[in-house]
């Protein structure tokens, strides 16, 4: 009884002999060696090389609008209800279109040359009687958008 209950206990018998399982990873060894394969991995980098390098090229030869910099308004700020001129001075700013304020009671217009011109970057300011005592943003609108912002101040 001793020797059967060994018997069950023991492993079936392997299905495949070792020699199969060795000749099979001798099988995809050599396949992966083939001629095929390597070919297929110097067209695949071949091809990576290439999109690599046309990416690159294409990326290069963007073109990006410069942006708008508001650097300085001189003066930096005035009294409420007061009307005054300021000078303005930046980056790519020669074009622009007006200039704003964060709050709605100080509004600018271009000051005007003897012809009725606009004179580049000048305007007149003008700040509300009931514009609350504060620092605000001023920024300038070009045709390439809207400038960086800087402080202006009405006390």
């Amino acid at each position: 009884m001793r020797s059967s209950a060994i018997a069950r206990s023991a492993s079936p018998p392997a299905r495949y002999p070792p020699a199969f399982f060795i000749k099979t990873l001798e099988n995809m060894a050599t396949s992966l060696m083939s001629r095929d394969f390597g070919r297929w991995i110097h067209s695949t980098l071949l091809c990576g090389f290439i999109t690599c390098i046309a990416g690159t090229y294409c990326l290069g030869q963007s073109v990006c609008l410069p942006a708008p910099r508001l650097l300085t308004v001189k003066p930096y700020g005035g009294k409420a209800g007061t009307t005054f001129d300021v000078v303005i001075a930046g980056e790519h700013i020669d074009d622009g279109e007006e200039l704003r304020f964060s709050h709605p009671g100080i509004t600018a217009q271009y000051k005007l040359d003897a012809d009725g011109l606009p004179i580049a970057n000048q305007y007149s300011i003008t700040i509300a009687a009931d514009c609350p005592l504060g620092v605000y943003e001023a920024f300038v609108m070009t045709r390439l958008g809207a400038s960086a912002t800087r402080a202006f101040s009405v006390g």
